[in-house]
């Protein structure tokens, strides 16, 4: 247990750190103000005054960041209408989601996509879980259009400030207050604005105040007025911003607001019931392995049983195609490093439904025998249990 929390912890590390890379390294903040940094000197080769200069440098700093400050600023927003969601903290609850899915499939005759989402689990979970992010998503015509206002009192604000010394030092220090501690409180737009002035800016003191004033809030305005509504699609908007939500969620690491380990049995493809990040070994409540095309080897048949049953029952199992070597399932977790025994038993409705009742094609998609064991319990009424899953889900 010890040395799967060393990994996990040294994976987390390394995506840090090139995440931090790609965002901070100095090639990186070069490449991002390219345009800044060419314009800059393409005005100063021209001999601008240095109030023009600066308030452009200040307005292209603006439109070189405004959008990721606006999609950070919603990925908050919907994190906060996410946290307490049992879809969102709760694997057995999602569980229900994605199984309602796969009905929803079933009765369109899409069997084949309700099984390839049974047998890669991680991209399934992560296509289920950004569409009921993407729901709660705010409206982004409307939160753009509060956070351009916002913008436009924080620009108002800080052109306002008398002062004859260090003038544009201190336009950047009180656009940055109100950038961080007024109506917007974003670190994105406080950080980008985290600029010193010294000795670079210093003529714009002996030019006229009231003009500086100007200058600085008109170009700053404009950059506003240049941007159009980047959410004409709203759907298109949430289903992106989701996948931000997810990674973000993953990287702050707070254990109130996490989405489920993504990491599936190496037998019958069930996906783990903790938290992302977690550092105890990986649980699963087990599915019958023939779902996913788990087979015996010989006979070809489909496998009916969970791996939880075949640990009761003291199975062994053949893994990497290699027949001449037996596993037993009573070593599950030696066998798994960083999984848990296969020790939960519980139904599993849908994934016994479609063996049942989808035996045979099962069987032809993985290219062996139908299962000749299957349970009765297995033979269930589809729209009963559809009418199950959702009441489960409407007392969430």
């Amino acid at each position: 247990m010890h040395n799967h929390g060393m990994r996990l912890i040294f994976k987390l590390m390394k995506e840090t750190e090139k995440e931090w890379e790609k965002q901070n390294s100095v090639p990186a903040k070069l490449e991002s103000n390219e345009a800044i940094l060419r314009k800059y000197f393409m005005m100063v080769s021209q001999g601008v005054e240095k109030t023009q200069l600066f308030a452009a440098t200040m307005a292209n700093t603006l439109e070189n960041v405004i959008f990721s400050a606006f999609e950070k600023e919603m990925v908050q927003k919907t994190l906060h209408g996410i946290r307490k969601k049992r879809w969102l903290n709760e694997a057995r609850f999602i569980q229900k989601h994605m199984d309602l899915h796969l009905i929803d499939l079933l009765e369109k005759k899409k069997l084949n996509e309700a099984l390839d989402n049974i047998s890669f689990p991680k991209r399934f979970y992560a296509e289920v879980l950004q569409r009921l992010i993407a729901q709660q998503v705010p409206n982004g015509d409307s939160e753009w259009h509060k956070f351009k206002n916002d913008l436009r009192r924080a620009i108002d604000k800080a052109a306002i400030i008398e002062v004859k010394e260090r003038r544009a030092q201190t336009f950047v220090n009180q656009l940055r207050k109100e950038f961080f501690e007024g109506y917007l409180q974003s670190e994105t737009l406080g950080s980008a604005f985290r600029i010193d002035c010294s000795g670079e800016y210093e003529d714009c003191d002996n030019e006229e105040q009231e003009e500086f004033k100007k200058e600085c809030k008109s170009k700053l305005l404009e950059v506003l007025k240049k941007q159009v509504a980047i959410t004409r699609h709203q759907k298109v908007f949430a289903k992106e911003l989701s996948k931000e939500v997810v990674q973000h969620m993953i990287k702050a690491n707070d254990k109130a607001a996490l989405p489920r380990c993504d990491e599936c049995c190496r037998l019958c493809k069930s996906l783990c019931i903790e938290a992302a990040n977690h550092k105890t070994p990986h649980e699963a409540v087990h599915q019958p392995g023939g779902v996913a095309g788990v087979h015996f080897h010989r006979i070809d048949k489909l496998d009916a049983t969970t791996c939880s049953q075949h640990y009761e029952q003291d199975d062994t199992f053949l893994f990497n195609n290699d027949p001449t070597v037996k596993y037993k399932y009573r070593d599950f977790a030696t066998v798994f490093r960083g999984w848990r025994n296969p020790r939960i038993i519980e139904e599993m409705p849908v994934r016994e439904y479609i063996l049942a009742t989808y035996n045979k094609e099962i069987a032809e998609k993985y290219k062996v025998k139908p299962s000749e064991n299957i349970p009765a319990s297995y033979f269930r009424d589809l729209s009963s249990i559809k009418k199950q899953l959702e009441r489960d889900i409407a007392s969430q």
